[in-house]
Order: structure tokens, then C-alpha cells, then sequence
């Protein structure tokens, strides 16, 4: 993997996510300083969320267009701008209108994601895409704790909580502008020259081609309900603790920070060590089940020790389930769509932290103060029993990276773009085919069905540098073929990733 690019993406979309981490543990205290209504600051929470639904697909196919090097540019610059005006807001419609510009400007997620895409092999694709959800987990920490400490230290000096909130504002403008111009001098275009581009098409086209995919979309969808029930939490946690515990606001922060810092840890370095040995479908199925059982223990938290324990079982889940998700988007999607993939699951994920603040804060409200986070854990749930029907079909990067045989490994490992490619050109190549059924049939040329007993037979007298691509149906036969046909001095030897079940699924 090439770190200095993603170092640079990686500060690029923590900076964008201090200023929502700022806005998230305020929220509740500043409502009654400014007038706003219980309605208004759960909006307020959302106006973000809602320019980034209606502006990531765009983003991400610009980027697609242009390249990714201009549009990471614009977002830092257009994020220094919201972030100032959001330090001199006085006025309710002026956070509005600061939050919906960051909004607009913060959709650069979806291009962040393209690059690491870029710069990254298929078997490393997952953890890069941690690399987010460790900017979004350090954001988590930043944010509140500015948000909380120099709005603290802010109103001791100006007695209004504006200009409080301000020192926070500050900073995260003042870094965003300072990563805009570090940017301009050390980010590369990862976009290849000459990538051909697809015909412009609408939104709402783009959404339901991506939905309609098997496997893609109901991973596309899971963002929105996953995102969706974490959101319960986000607006309604710092009321919990507020009215249960009577906490101030530095209180309240520091329990945001904290679920910051076990998502930075499991996203960060945790995902990294198991990634590689148990693939995307476990800590998929995993993730989803922690975070579920996480949420709805903050629900039934009645002292500080029961909700640490809830408030970590959470954020190891969701530190496990948000890169694996989006790692196995990425690796279902082809190489030349990734922006627009990318673009789609950011707004579904947007969508979800749009309906989630309102939802949570509507609950809170109308059932009691323990519910959003029961109803949001039973969203979790019914998602989680979804993914076992589905569980088979999920892509899986270890298949592509074997630590044990990585140094004796001279087979390399294709993609369904990559593979398509092959069976679609005339080139000329073995095919073997390990396959037991073939339900699904998929049209594959010069095809011989094969078992590890009489495949060498198949090959006949073929040189040890002819082309042979090697496929079953989850990629663990052929896998296991193509080290033996490498160990046996073939040079050109191709297996197909996960299998014809990958094909499935694209």
C-alpha cells in the first residue's frame, strides 16, 4: 500500500469530520441559549447530513471525470470557509447556513474513498478503507473535545456560548485551511490517465443500477440502517447522561470522545491485525452483532460502569462492521465506478445520520429516555439477520492474501472486473474448472471441468509459461490449484477471487 497518499486522505477526512464531531455534544446545551427548539437542534444535527445525501453522488462522479486531486482540494477549502462562519454565528439561521456549507463542501468522503481505491490492491482495499473509519473515530474524539473544553474556556472569557463555540471553529478552520495548502503540495492525482469514462447518467438511475446488484446493494442499504441506528445514539446520548446524571457539558464531550477512541483503536490498528486472517464476511457478521448488543446495553445502563461497558461493546462493533462494509462495496464494485459506488453509499450513509438525529430525538421524547437506543439496537439486529441469508455470497480479501503461503505465492489473484476481461477478449489461456455445480451458469470459453485428481491431464503438454486461469466456486479449490500449478514451475498461472460467487454478485 502507498502510505503517503493515504496519510494524506486520511487527514484530509479527519479534519472534515472535527467540525460535525463539535456540533454533536453542544447541541443540547446550545439550544436553550440561542432559542432553538428540542426539533430544531436535532435538525440542526441533520442539515449536515442532508447536503452530504444530496451532494456525494455528484462529488464522487466529478471525481470520476476530473480526477480526484481537484475535488479533495476544493472540500478542505470550502470546509475552512463553513468552519469560519460557523466561529461567528450569533444567530440560529447562521449555523444553519455554516452547517448546510460544510455540508455541501464535507461530501468529499465518497472522492476519499475512490483515491484509497486508487492506491490500494484488492486484498489491502479493506484496511485502507479503515483508514476512514479511523478519521471519522479521531474526529469523534477531536470534535467533542474541543467542542466541550474551549467552548467551556470561550464563554468564561465572551459569557456567550456563540463565542465559546467559536475557539472550536477556529481551530478546525485554521487546520483545514493549513491541510489545503500542505494538500497542494504533497497530494497526487491517484486517477490513471486515459481511464475511460461512463456515460453520464441521472441520479436515481445510478441509485437503483447499484441497489439492484446482488449482495451490492443490500451492502449499500446496510450502510443507511447501520448509520441510521448509530445516529439514535449520536442525538440523544448527551440528553441521556444530561437528565439521567445531570453531566455538563464536559462530561458529555468526554463521552463522545470516548467512543472516538475505541473506534480509532479498532479501525486503526484492530481491523488491520484481523482483517487478513478472517476476511470481510466474519467481521461483517461480527461488527453488526457487537454493535447491536452495545447499543441496546446503553439503554439499560443504569450507572457510569454499565454504560462504559455498553459505550465500548458498541464501538468495537461498529469499529469492525464500517470498514468491512465498505471494503467489500468497494471490492463488488469495478475499478472504473468506484467514485460513483463510493458516492451512492455515502449518500445512503448520509441519509441514515439525516432520519436518524430526528428519529432518536422524536423517540426520546414521545417513549422515555431509554428507547432510542433499544429501537436503534433492534434496527441493528433485523439488519444482522438479513446478513446471515447473504452471508455466502459476501467478497473476501483473505482469499487473495494468505499470510502463510504469501512467500512461496508466484499465482496472482484477479477480480471479476479483471477475469471478465479475460473471458471476454480472445486471448488464449486453459481454463479449469473446478466447479461441482453450475446453477448460475456464467459463459466461460474453452472451459474444462476438472477435479485436483486429473487436471494436470487437462492441461496436456501446455508450456510451463501458457496462460491458465483457474476457478471454482468460492475460490478455495482453485486456490489451492494454483499454488501447486506455481510450485510446478508455471509462471502465468490466474485464479479468480471468491470464486464464480463473485460473479454473482457484480
Amino acid at each position: 500500500m502507498k502510505r503517503s497518499p493515504l496519510v494524506v486522505v486520511f487527514l484530509i477526512v479527519f479534519i472534515d469530520l472535527i467540525g460535525f464531531g463539535i456540533i454533536i455534544p453542544l447541541a443540547p446545551y446550545l439550544a436553550t441559549h440561542v432559542g432553538a427548539t428540542p426539533f430544531e437542534v436535532g435538525f440542526l444535527m441533520s442539515i449536515y447530513s442532508l447536503m452530504q445525501f444530496i451532494f456525494a453522488p455528484f462529488w464522487g462522479k466529478l471525481s470520476d471525470r476530473v480526477g480526484r486531486r481537484p475535488i479533495l482540494l476544493m472540500s478542505l477549502l470550502g470546509s475552512s470557509i463553513a468552519h469560519l462562519i460557523f466561529a461567528f454565528s450569533s444567530q440560529l439561521w447562521m449555523l444553519f447556513l455554516s452547517r448546510a456549507f460544510a455540508g455541501f463542501f464535507g461530501a468529499n468522503i465518497s472522492t476519499a474513498m475512490a483515491y484509497i481505491a486508487d492506491v490500494t490492491e484488492e486484498k489491502d482495499r479493506s484496511k485502507g478503507m479503515g483508514l476512514i473509519g479511523a478519521a471519522f473515530g479521531l474526529g469523534f474524539i477531536t470534535g467533542p473535545a474541543l467542542g466541550g473544553i474551549l467552548s467551556h474556556y470561550g464563554m468564561k472569557i465572551g459569557e456567550t456560548p456563540p463565542f465559546g463555540m467559536g475557539f472550536s471553529a477556529l481551530g478546525a478552520s485554521a487546520i483545514c485551511f493549513l491541510n489545503f495548502l500542505v494538500a497542494i503540495k504533497v497530494l497526487k492525482e491517484s486517477l490513471a490517465k486515459g481511464t475511460p469514462i461512463k456515460e453520464k447518467e441521472s441520479r436515481l438511475l445510478t441509485i437503483k443500477r447499484y441497489i439492484a446488484r446482488p449482495t451490492l446493494g443490500f451492502l449499500i442499504v446496510l450502510t443507511f440502517v447501520s448509520t441510521f441506528a448509530f445516529a439514535h445514539m449520536e442525538s440523544t446520548l448527551a440528553l441521556f447522561v444530561k437528565d439521567l446524571w445531570d453531566w455538563d457539558i464536559i462530561h458529555a464531550s468526554f463521552a463522545f470522545a470516548y467512543v472516538g477512541l475505541i473506534s480509532v483503536f479498532t479501525q486503526g490498528f484492530l481491523i488491520r491485525k484481523l482483517m487478513p486472517r478472517y476476511g470481510e464476511p466474519r467481521l461483517l457478521f461480527f461488527g453488526l452483532f457487537l454493535a447491536a448488543i452495545g447499543l441496546a446495553g446503553i439503554g439499560f445502563s443504569h450507572n457510569v460502569i454499565q454504560l462504559i461497558f455498553s459505550v465500548t461493546i458498541m464501538g468495537l462493533g461498529m469499529g469492525l462492521f464500517n470498514p468491512s462494509n465498505l471494503g467489500s462495496i468497494s471490492l463488488l464494485a469495478g475499478i472504473r465506478e468506484q467514485g460513483a459506488v463510493m458516492g451512492v453509499s455515502q449518500s445512503f450513509s448520509a441519509l441514515g445520520r439525516i432520519l436518524g438525529p430526528a428519529s432518536g430525538g422524536f423517540i426520546y421524547e414521545e417513549a422515555g429516555v431509554r428507547f432510542p437506543f433499544w429501537i436503534g439496537a433492534g434496527v441493528m439486529f433485523v439488519g444482522f439477520l438479513v446478513l446471515l441469508r447473504v452471508y455466502k455470497k459476501l467478497p473476501n480479501s483473505k482469499l487473495a492474501h494468505d499470510p502463510e503461503k504469501e512467500k512461496n505465492k508466484n499465482y496472482m489473484t484477479i477480480g471479476h472486473y479483471q477475469f471478465n476481461n479475460i473471458i471476454q477478449n480472445p486471448v488464449f489461456y486453459v481454463l479449469l474448472d473446478f466447479r461441482k455445480e453450475n446453477k448460475n451458469p456464467v459463459l466461460l470459453k474453452y472451459r474444462k471441468e476438472v477435479t485436483l485428481e486429473n487436471y494436470r491431464e487437462a492441461l496436456g503438454e501446455q508450456p510451463k509459461d501458457f496462460a491458465i486461469v483457474v476457478v471454482c466456486e468460492d475460490g478455495k479449490i482453485s486456490q489451492q490449484a494454483a499454488q501447486e500449478l506455481s510450485d510446478n514451475g508455471y509462471i502465468n498461472v490466474v485464479l479468480l477471487g471468491g470464486g464464480t460467487q463473485s460473479l454473482k454478485n457484480s
